[in-house]
């Protein structure tokens, strides 16, 4: 029989396996007839593993990470107001549109590394 375990391993191409093997949740059969008899309950497979990996490596996991996110929210709203006196004080457009280029709060949340 055939498999293909692209789904969990990656592999671009099926591999034969014999018809006592065991298998995993995700894997597709290709070629020839497997009996399945299932040994754990949803939750426990390495399919579901690799899911909970990546959602728990999504989670913002460092305190300092959170209150980077939390500063640059708080910035957002005084930039278009800082360069909105900016323009209307001394009437200058480049100064103006120069502090919207400079604000740093966008940049600052794609800086603070996932740790």
């Amino acid at each position: 029989m055939t498999v293909n375990r692209a789904s969990l391993t990656g592999e671009s191409v099926p591999v034969e396996r014999h018809p006592d093997a065991s298998g995993f949740a995700g894997t597709v059969l290709e070629e020839g007839r497997w009996v399945i008899r299932v040994k754990q309950a949803a939750g426990g497979n390495k399919y579901d593993q690799i899911v909970r990996m990546i959602e728990d490596s999504q989670k913002p996991s460092s305190q300092t990470e959170t209150r980077a996110e939390n500063l640059a929210d708080r910035l957002v709203p005084w930039c278009p107001g800082g360069s909105s006196l900016t323009y209307l004080l001394p009437r200058n457009l480049t100064r103006a549109v120069s502090l919207l280029m400079v604000n740093f709060s966008c940049a600052l949340k794609l800086a603070m590394p996932r740790l």
